[in-house]
């Protein structure tokens, strides 16, 4: 009994010792001590949650903390945060160049450039690591009628749709005609009629196609042929050729019809090949390669196969070169005046021995062989090279050629991957005496005639040399050793003939007969 009355005294004192307002906490009521109530302090009466923000430590995110208010700590939303979004997932811009992230309400997405970002080799602010990510990204210069568009992430010029490039400005489009008013829209003019009442030079106004037949080309309609437009030139409406529509060839080379008979042409509209007739009657020519039978203009000896011949009849120029009546190969006189005398045939020509020569390029393979016919009348009993073919100091550096010796004994000699080869007439000639000379090599044998008549002949192969270009020198009178010449021949020469075939015994005889 003794120890519970004890208990409830010291309960008691407590109490009363709790409750009561003292110097250092003089106030009390409503849990907050008031001076006013030192008679009546509660129990509730007790410290305050917090008196300043640093009071709440707790933060719910970094845009809502807890503040204090009147003694407690509150949640209030931070002034600087958005409302644009509550996690990084909603800030995903979908690039993977960038950083997606939310940060105080508001999205942030920044460059990535570590260097494990291999989308991102050229990191850069503007535009990140595209060139564009729209159309407003893209600028620079343009054409007209172009524009910058972004494609895949990359800046690029096409063309506008629909738009011309006929103009920039309204003076580009002056059609030169005072009825209409002139403008450029989209870079397309418009060529309007001007019907007003003072514009004298229209009198009958009218807006298809103002006031001329047309201003540009579609104003121009009608049926064409295939190949045929209607354009407008002067303002007029006019049908012309498309060109190269249909066109079978473009120049004339494309007309070969590997026939020398024909000349080919490539011509007309629209263009193609026309070949025509080298072999005409009665116009007075005789092309190299017509024979009497195409052509009556020619000779009984005509031959396609007819490089050349020379008549000597005529010299051209200033008394310089003589032609071949085969159009090709006029020989140059060289090295003296070389006059023309009365020959076998009408005029022959003169090589005095000492520096007479006539010369031409003269290049063939004669795949048929090789023919050469010729008067000569030896003048003088020296050696000479009355014709080669070539040039050098010895004559395996020829081709080919007619010699005759001292004592007037003629001489025919080739050249070929055989090896040099000559034959020589049993017969010496005559001085101050005309001779037909006939010279033949067929690739197996060569031939030497006289007169009509076969004088020497010898088993041979191989090909003549064949050199395009000055090496091939045709040389009359002379052996040219490419700085000089030498062996000169001394007579006269008349009436020479070069085949690429070979002739035969009753065509040699023939041109024996006919001269």
């Amino acid at each position: 009994m003794k120890l519970y009355t004890t208990i409830i005294i010291i309960s008691i004192t407590l109490l009363i010792i709790l409750s009561a307002c003292t110097e250092e906490q003089p106030t009390c009521g409503d849990g907050i001590c008031d001076s006013s109530e030192k008679e009546s302090c509660a129990l509730d009466c007790a410290e305050p949650e917090c008196i300043v923000d640093t009071d709440c430590t707790t933060t719910v995110n970094e845009c809502r903390h807890n503040v204090c208010d009147d003694g407690q700590c509150v949640i209030e939303q931070s002034p600087d945060c958005g409302n644009e979004c509550k996690i990084d997932a909603d800030c995903d811009d979908k690039n993977t160049c960038t950083t997606d992230s939310c940060v105080k309400g508001n999205c942030l997405n920044n460059l990535n450039c570590e260097q494990d970002n291999i989308c991102c080799e050229s990191c850069s602010d503007d535009p990140d690591c595209y060139e564009c990510t729209e159309d407003n990204d893209c600028s620079g210069a343009l054409e007209l009628c172009e524009e910058k568009v972004c494609i895949n992430h990359e800046c690029t010029i096409q063309t506008i749709q629909d738009c011309t490039d006929e103009c920039t400005q309204d003076v580009d489009c002056d059609d030169n005609n005072a009825c209409t008013t002139d403008r450029c829209e989209a870079g397309l003019c418009i060529n309007s009629m001007n019907c007003e009442a003072d514009n004298i030079c229209c009198d009958e106004c009218s807006t298809d196609v103002d006031c001329y037949e047309c201003i540009r080309n579609s104003d121009c309609d009608g049926e064409t042929d295939e190949c045929e437009e209607n354009v407008c030139i002067n303002h007029e409406c006019t049908v012309q050729y498309i060109d190269g529509c249909n066109d079978e060839c473009d120049v004339d080379a494309d007309c070969d019809d590997n026939d020398e008979t024909t000349i080919d042409y490539c011509r007309g509209t629209p263009k193609a090949c026309e070949y025509v007739n080298r072999c005409v009657p009665d116009d007075n020519s005789c092309p190299g390669v017509c024979t009497v039978e195409e052509d009556p203009d020619c000779p009984a000896w005509h031959d396609p196969a007819l490089l050349a011949y020379w008549p000597f009849e005529t010299i051209i120029g200033p008394g310089l070169r003589t032609p071949s009546l085969t159009g090709v190969h006029t020989l140059l006189i060289a090295n003296g005046a070389l006059p023309y005398q009365e020959g076998y045939i009408d005029n022959g020509i003169t090589l005095d021995g000492e520096n007479d020569i006539m010369n031409v390029g003269f290049s063939y393979e004669y795949p048929e062989g090789l023919t050469i016919i010729m008067w000569v009348k030896p003048q003088a009993a020296q050696q000479g090279n009355i014709l080669s073919n070539g040039r050098g100091t010895t004559r395996e550096d020829f081709n080919y050629g007619i010699s005759i010796t001292e004592d007037l004994h003629l001489e025919f000699w080739v050249v070929t991957s055989s090896g040099l080869k000559t034959v020589t007439s049993s017969t010496p000639l005559t001085l101050d005496t005309w001779a037909h000379v006939a010279v033949e090599y067929s690739g197996s044998e060569l031939r030497l005639y006289v007169n009509g008549n076969q004088v020497a002949s010898s088993s041979w192969s191989g090909d003549i040399p064949y050199e395009e270009g000055v090496g091939n020198i045709l040389t009359i009178g002379a052996r040219n050793t490419g700085t000089t010449h030498e062996h000169h021949f001394a007579g006269m020469v008349d009436e020479v003939y070069m085949y690429e075939r070979v002739l035969s015994v009753q065509e040699i005889q023939d041109n024996y007969a006919l001269n």
